[in-house]
């Protein structure tokens, strides 16, 4: 392809075979070997065809090569736009990701109630205490236990629901990294 550029009234012969070369390595989705076809161009070709172009009186197929490599340049250039748009967006989703489960595990660690102390001294306790004192403080530990147990019981339950949607967002973000 070279040899082609060597004659500048011939840049647009060079247009039409990067052309060419560009539709085969597109579909073979060889994107580096058609970026490296672009890089092969001299600065200016493009501008020079077009003033071949002028010249000659607009001939049909240096004016449909002209149109085509603007065209398969814009569609290389939008591909990678959105290659790195794509890469921005999972980074950011993979953080938000990390995140969420940094939160769920701090969550799921520090937010479990604490067990009242009365509960966990209470058994020589319920023993040894006789009169109205006793059942006063016996009533005050079966109430603080049925408290202690409502909020593990709303903590357990919240601690599920943050799982069950911490597991639907890895699913669905493993799901469109395979898709």
């Amino acid at each position: 392809m070279d040899w082609l550029f060597y004659n500048p009234d011939q840049r647009g012969e060079a247009l039409c075979l990067a052309n060419s070369l560009l539709r085969v390595f597109i579909a073979m989705h060889s994107f580096k070997a058609a970026q490296q076809v672009l890089s092969k161009l001299p600065v200016g070709t493009l501008e020079h065809a077009k003033i071949i172009c002028e010249k000659l009186g607009s001939p049909d197929w240096l004016v449909n090569t002209i149109r085509e490599h603007e065209c398969l340049t814009l569609y290389l250039e939008s591909r990678v736009s959105f290659m790195e748009i794509l890469f921005t967006f999972l980074r950011s989703t993979y953080l938000l990701l990390i995140h969420l489960i940094y939160v769920h595990f701090n969550k799921l660690h520090t937010n479990r109630p604490v067990q009242p102390s009365s509960l966990t001294n209470n058994n020589n306790f319920m023993h040894t205490t006789y009169g109205p004192r006793g059942l006063a403080q016996r009533l005050a530990i079966e109430e603080s236990k049925k408290e202690y147990l409502a909020r593990l019981e709303r903590w357990r339950h919240d601690t599920r629901l943050d799982t069950e949607v911490g597991c639907e967002l890895i699913v669905c973000f493993y799901l469109y990294l395979c898709l």
